[in-house]
């Protein structure tokens, strides 16, 4: 009696499990390609026709580098709605937004010329004054089919050579600020959140040269 040729349970085994493999291959290479995040960076034109001919205050600033609240996502550009939702999108930061804002601060108070030498932590340099800041909020908010950015930093000044009565604490303030963005796109809403720190530099460089002048020249 003539037998029967049978195909070994292995080779059907180990077919299958090429298959199942390529199929897992294939749909993680479409998940990459769809959920592919994307990175923004915080940047904006440094100041121009600012710059002082000569420094206003005779010192050095240092300028520490920005912590964060512990709520404020720094991988993850937010979004939330107008219940407070969050708003899941795919979209990252770059870098940490508190150590670009300090980076980017560094970089108008040298332009400014406001203070003899503007540093950071990282230098050994001796300074009188010492900027510490907090970013506390920074988030898009739907209001009415609109998005806005939204920017909440602390500010603290230090003087370590206070004058004889004076305070070591010149300036300690919150600032907020709330750009409309242009439309929903995460690119529009990045610009909004540029703009923000742009006009939240204008005003602490005002801000820090009326306190460090006080220091100076109380009245």
């Amino acid at each position: 009696m003539p037998g029967v040729r049978r195909t070994p349970k292995v080779k059907k085994r180990a077919g299958f499990f090429v298959v199942v493999c390529g199929v897992l291959f294939v749909t993680g290479c479409a998940m990459s390609l769809t959920d592919k995040a994307v990175y923004y960076s915080l940047n904006y034109p440094a100041p121009t026709g600012v710059k002082e001919e000569r420094s206003v205050i005779p010192d050095t600033l240092m300028i520490y580098k920005f912590l964060v609240a512990p709520d404020v996502d720094v991988d993850t550009i937010v979004v939330k709605s107008q219940a407070g939702k969050e708003i899941a999108r795919g979209e990252r930061w770059q870098e940490n937004p508190a150590d670009t804002i300090t980076d980017l601060l560094i970089r108008d108070f040298q332009d400014a010329n406001i203070f003899s030498n503007t540093i950071n932590q990282l230098s050994d340099a001796k300074y009188r004054y010492a900027l510490e800041g907090i970013l506390s909020t920074m988030e898009g908010r739907e209001r009415g089919g609109k998005v806005n950015a939204v920017l909440e930093i602390e500010i603290t000044l230090i003087d370590f050579e206070p004058r004889l009565g004076g305070k070591k604490v010149i300036l300690n303030r919150r600032y907020k600020v709330e750009v409309p963005a242009k439309d929903s796109r995460s690119e529009s809403l990045v610009s909004g959140f540029n703009q923000g720190l742009k006009q939240f530099s204008e005003r602490l460089r005002a801000d820090v040269l009326a306190a460090a002048k006080s220091s100076l020249n109380p009245s």
